[in-house]
């Protein structure tokens, strides 16, 4: 489906819709830690709210990366191909693409 071809939605209905635009967060990721978990949303120096994320795989042969996607997939209650690592693939700082989901959405299932 052509970007072009979308039905386009009332504010109000989007917020219901699956067929949104992706969803950017920037996460920040603790990996080995005791347990896989949501440390809360917090501001980074620029001002940008950062989701922090503590996740029990280690950094190896990205097993922290599939882990997280794996994880913020559950959290968010949708599929895993919903949920595409963009950016930071070798780094803590990474950028996660959510797809079906508004932002409003992201934060009420993480609150």
């Amino acid at each position: 489906m052509s970007i072009d071809s979308r039905r386009r939605l009332s504010p109000s209905s989007k917020e219901h819709s699956t067929d949104s635009s992706p969803v950017r967060l920037s996460i920040r990721v603790q990996p080995g830690a005791k347990s896989n978990e949501i440390a809360g949303w917090f501001l980074d120096a620029r001002g940008t709210e950062v989701l922090k994320v503590r996740l029990r795989a280690d950094a190896v042969e990205r097993k922290a990366n599939a882990a997280l996607v794996e994880f913020l997939a559950e959290q968010l209650e949708v599929r895993v191909r919903q949920v595409t690592l963009e950016r930071g693939d070798r780094s803590r700082e990474k950028i996660v693409r959510v797809n079906g989901l508004t932002n409003e959405q992201i934060k009420a299932r993480i609150a």
